[in-house]
C-alpha cells in the first residue's frame, strides 16, 4: 500500500491498496471514493497497487504502480486509466515486475523514473510513453565518504544487473541526482547525463 497527498487539491489524500484498488479520501468531509478494476478498458489495470505519485507538472494525473499489471496513468477528473505494461516484443515498454517506486525530478521535466522489483530502473517519457530500461551496477555507497554519483553516460563501464528497486528519492537541493534504494545497497544516479 502507498499514500499520496495531493499537491494540487487541498485536503485530498490518495490511498493505493494491495487488493482493494484506489481510494480518494476527502479529509474535510471524511468521505471516500473507491476505484477498482472492471471490464472497462479504461479502469485500473489491477487492484493490487504498490506505489502512487501525483505529478507537480500535471495536476490531476496520478501514476500508480501495480503488483501485477505494470503502470497506470490515472486521470482524477474522468476516473479513467491508461495502462503501460511490459511487452517482451517492445524494447521501449516498461520492464516486467511490480512497479515499487515512481518519482520525477525538476532536472528532467516530462520524465518519470520507475523502480521495479526485478526490473531495475526505468526512465519513462510521459508524452510519448517510451521507456528506457537502465541497468544498474553493483555499487554500495559509503554515505560518510565523498563518493561520486554513478555515471550512466555512454562510456560507462559499469557491470549490468537488474536489482530489486525498493525506493526512489530526489532531493530538492540536488535535483540532478536520483537516489535508488535496492536489495544490493544504495545507488546514486546522475540523471543529467
Amino acid at each position: 500500500s502507498a499514500v499520496c497527498e495531493s499537491p494540487h487539491v487541498r485536503d485530498t489524500v490518495w490511498l493505493a491498496t494491495l487488493g482493494g484498488g484506489l481510494f480518494k479520501l476527502d479529509l474535510k468531509t471524511d468521505k471516500h471514493i473507491q476505484y477498482t478494476r472492471s471490464e472497462k478498458s479504461t479502469s485500473l489495470g489491477s487492484e493490487y497497487l504498490v506505489s502512487i505519485f501525483e505529478s507537480r507538472n500535471a495536476p490531476g494525473i496520478l501514476w500508480i504502480g501495480t503488483m501485477d499489471s505494470g503502470l497506470n496513468r490515472f486521470d482524477c477528473r474522468s476516473g479513467e486509466s491508461t495502462h503501460y505494461r511490459h511487452d517482451p516484443k517492445n524494447p521501449h515498454s516498461i520492464a516486467s515486475g511490480p512497479v515499487s517506486g515512481i518519482i520525477e525530478s525538476p532536472a528532467s521535466p516530462g520524465v518519470l523514473w520507475l523502480g521495479l522489483a526485478g526490473g531495475g530502473l526505468n526512465r519513462l517519457e510521459t508524452k510519448t510513453g517510451r521507456c528506457r530500461r537502465i541497468s544498474l551496477p553493483i555499487v554500495k555507497h559509503d554515505l560518510s565518504a565523498d563518493t561520486p554519483a554513478l555515471d550512466l553516460g555512454p562510456n560507462s563501464e559499469a557491470a549490468e544487473i537488474d536489482p530489486i528497486v525498493n525506493c526512489l528519492f530526489v532531493s530538492e537541493s540536488a535535483p540532478g541526482f536520483l537516489w535508488v534504494g535496492t536489495n544490493r545497497g544504495l545507488i546514486i544516479v546522475d540523471i543529467q547525463k
